[in-house]
């Protein structure tokens, strides 16, 4: 692992998702010759040609980034909170089922 640190025109929260992004990741692999966890060296990271858009337009693609996985983020976890009252649901429900407290047989 190395310390990063924006330079040239770069700004931190871009090179952020920069090295977050899937063509990176891949670079990285390709690069690592195919060990368990992907590696690459530092001269090799010193090399790598970034596309080094405008500071206005770094802080426009990490505002936007930071505002979609926040939302997604925000998904997430509504999600995992009803995943979790629709256990609590099925344990009461199972619970009623077992101690009578409802009745399932067929009245039809």
């Amino acid at each position: 692992m190395y310390p990063l640190k924006a330079w040239n025109g770069l700004t931190n929260r871009y090179l952020f998702w920069l090295l977050l992004s899937a063509d990176f990741t891949r670079f990285v692999v390709l690069e690592s010759g195919r060990v368990a966890m992907p590696k690459v060296n530092r001269e090799t990271l010193n090399d790598i040609s970034l596309p080094v858009p405008s500071i206005s337009e770094q802080e426009m693609i990490a505002d936007h980034l930071d505002r979609e996985t926040g939302t997604i983020d925000a998904t997430i976890a509504k999600a995992r909170e009803q995943i979790e009252r629709l256990r609590e649901y099925r344990t009461a429900l199972i619970t009623a089922a077992v101690t009578g407290q409802i009745d399932l047989r067929d009245k039809g």
